[in-house]
Parts: structure tokens; sequence; C-alpha cells
């Protein structure tokens, strides 16, 4: 199995419903007047995802996909953008049919995780409420 992928109908199991959502000033708001002065450099990406069981679908393919260097092939390299490891470097594959070789990026991880939170939705309040029953306890 490639990367940890031994058929479709497993990978269609680690699917999830994502979004980024950019926040704070572009990079060079500040140098047109347009940066938020109590926080100049807050700037970045919220990751939002839906999914039906966190550790088979986002902790897996964080770990699984994102993290391996080997996925999908060996020596393809972990996802330059949101790997976490403390090196970093994937594999340009040539144009099929071009002759050109492999090239293999070194990239310094530029994403930086500040946090995280797992949230439960809708929340048990609103599935009582759905149910038409009180929360006991």
């Amino acid at each position: 199995a490639k990367g940890g992928l031994s058929n479709e109908s497993d990978t269609q199991t680690h699917r999830l419903l994502r979004r980024g959502i950019a926040f704070g000033n572009s990079l060079g708001a500040a140098e047109h007047g347009g940066a938020n002065e109590e926080f100049p450099h807050d700037r970045g990406l919220l990751f939002l995802a839906y999914q039906k069981s966190i550790a088979d679908q986002f902790e897996f393919v964080q770990s699984a996909w994102v993290n391996n260097p080997d996925f999908p092939e060996n020596g393809d390299g972990e996802d330059p953008i949101i790997a976490q490891s403390p090196e970093g470097g994937f594999q340009l594959p040539p144009k099929e049919g071009s002759g050109c070789p492999v090239h293999n990026l070194s990239v310094q991880h530029f994403v930086t995780t500040t946090g995280g939170e797992y949230f439960f939705q809708p929340s048990i309040d609103a599935i009582y409420l759905i149910a038409g029953e009180t929360q006991h306890g």
C-alpha cells in the first residue's frame, strides 16, 4: 500500500470537509498604513474541518499523509506547507515524457501552528433541544 493507501474505498474513509479562513492584515499592509496598531503582525489562516471521526480523518491525514515523506510515493516528501516536522523537503516530479530529472527541494517550514481545538458540532445542548428533551446533569 503506497503511503498508507490500500485502495480507493480506504481513501474515502479519510475524507473531511475543510476550509481555510484568512485573518489579519496582509504582509505588506503595515507599509501602506493598513496594519492593526495593537497587533500589527497578527495574521494567519484559521483551519476549520468537519468530519465524523477526528482520529480516522484529521489526525490520520495529518500523520499518515501530510507528515509522511513517502506519501503518496516513496521519497515524494512531506506536504511543503502544512507539515509539522522540523525538517522539510519534497520532490517536484518531472512533466511526463519530458526526460527531466526529479527535483528534490528543501523547504524550511513557514507555517507555525499556534493552537488548536476540537469542538463537537452541533453542541450537546442543541441535540437535546432537537430531541425535545432537557439535559440532565
